[in-house]
């Protein structure tokens, strides 16, 4: 395994302009920015995919949503020891807030949903790997985070207009 350093700068400042705005917003700015970011890697898995009908290579995308299975454990026990479906589902919600509470703000993920996604990349006892996604991480981690700090200027400039927009309107109507 490859043991990869990163540096990073300036987070303090991030979070001084982020604050400015509200939670949601903030959140939404780095799924923008982020997402912004991995295109270079989602291009060069969708380049780097092996086509033999197109479907693997045109699911391939990026997303801030995964399967979310936490709390499925803690349910199937509540509903296995005799509990109600109510107690199951506050061991479920309560799983999954620590859950949320222990993980950073945003994740984004570049991949596909395709079932046979997993074999292609990494092979079988029946069939070569044919990796796409790994390659394409490889060639583009870089980049992607070298244009984090680009997408994230554009997209808190883009919040901001948006705001002084709004509390435009918002004077405009007041006079009214």
């Amino acid at each position: 395994m490859t043991k990869v350093t990163v540096k990073v700068e300036g987070l303090k400042e991030l979070e001084k302009n982020l604050k400015q705005f509200s939670k949601g917003v903030g959140r939404n700015i780095l799924k923008r920015a982020l997402a912004g970011a991995a295109k270079p890697i989602r291009d060069a898995a969708v380049r780097l995919a092996p086509v033999d009908t197109g479907e693997l290579r045109d699911s391939i995308g990026i997303s801030d949503k995964v399967i979310n299975n936490v709390g499925k454990a803690e349910y199937a026990a509540i509903m296995r020891a005799g509990g109600t479906k109510d107690e199951a589902l506050a061991a479920l919600r309560s799983a999954r807030r620590s859950a949320k509470a222990a993980k950073s703000t945003v994740e984004i993920y570049v991949g596909t949903a395709v079932p046979y996604s997993i074999p292609v990349e990494f092979g079988t006892a029946h069939s070569a790997a044919r990796p796409f996604l790994r390659p394409a991480w490889d060639e583009n981690k870089d980049l992607a985070l070298a244009n984090i700090k680009d997408e994230l200027s554009i997209e808190i400039g883009k919040a901001a207009a948006r705001a002084e927009l709004k509390a435009a309107r918002a004077a405009a109507k007041a006079k009214a």
